[in-house]
């Protein structure tokens, strides 16, 4: 499912001592099944531009489409939208509360009217697509690790089939093997689902890895947007705003400082790794 934001403007607590611009004039467009990932440093506005995509906050100003559908105005309905747009929050963890990992995960079919049939298959598949055993289903959320729990809540999420996935920092505070299991199970899901993803993150690495497209927010401004080698090729101004292309990209480029012929638009280790071999023939 595409989305198109025009003009979008938010500003928290205005005419306050404490209004803030958290997002100034902010287009952009996401074509349907694209893995686009968003990116910027701390404050930049991440959080605040996806919660607008699912009608969790209203903007001050600005359009925003999903598919055929205009969720923005005086009039617009966003009822039933979390089925569309899926959400998972930073931490999700956090947000799990039921007895059994069936039960969390089968809340929201469960409030979209579908027959106990169609939700134990949906809870089934979602289990499946985020690498959970069946056998956990009578579990405790509470009693399983940190990057299950994390997959829990995706789960939860997948389980009401949304045509949109947004993760907001779906592997902070996760060590490197449950991150990328993590990050695996999105890029299968993308491509069994043909789901149109957001991915929020400050790595680099991760996005290289698995995005197509690149939006980099700065102060509440989208600074720039396009392929990774569209936006990699910025390198200065993504330091500018704190950011850097990824280590294996500045690896490459020194490289070819010293005349090693190799391609420029290197993003990840697998990449590099394979250019390095093609040179030694």
């Amino acid at each position: 499912m595409n989305i198109a934001v025009e003009n979008l403007s938010y500003i928290y607590a205005p005419e306050t001592p404490f209004e803030k611009v958290a997002l100034k004039d902010i287009n952009f467009t996401i074509e349907s099944g694209e893995f686009v990932g968003l990116i910027g440093h701390s404050g930049s506005g991440k959080s605040t531009l996806v919660q607008h995509l699912n009608g969790l906050v209203k903007p001050t100003s600005g359009t925003i489409r999903i598919g055929d559908r205009v969720i923005t105005g005086k009039n617009a309905d966003t009822k039933g939208l979390c089925f569309t747009v899926g959400l998972v929050f930073q931490y999700p963890e956090q947000q799990l509360f039921a007895e059994t990992i069936y039960q969390d995960i089968a809340f929201g079919p469960s409030n979209m009217g579908l027959s106990q049939t169609e939700i134990d298959l949906r809870v089934k598949t979602a289990m499946e697509l985020v690498g959970l055993s069946p056998e956990l289903a009578g579990k405790s959320p509470f009693s399983v690790s940190g990057g299950q729990k994390r997959r829990v809540a995706i789960a939860g999420v997948l389980a009401m089939e949304p045509k949109v996935l947004i993760l907001d920092e779906p592997t902070a505070g996760l060590d490197p093997k449950g991150r990328d299991e993590i990050l695996n199970s999105i890029r299968k899901i993308h491509k069994q689902m043909d789901m149109t993803v957001i991915l929020v993150s400050h790595s680099m690495e991760d996005v290289a890895k698995y995005c197509d497209k690149l939006l980099v927010l700065n102060e509440g401004e989208v600074i720039l947007t396009g392929t990774l080698a569209e936006v990699f090729h910025h390198a200065d101004r993504l330091s500018e705003i704190g950011l850097s292309v990824p280590q294996v990209t500045l690896a490459v480029h020194k490289l070819r400082e010293k005349g090693v012929d190799i391609p420029e638009n290197i993003f990840t280790v697998s990449d590099a790794v394979s250019a390095i071999l093609q040179l030694r023939g």
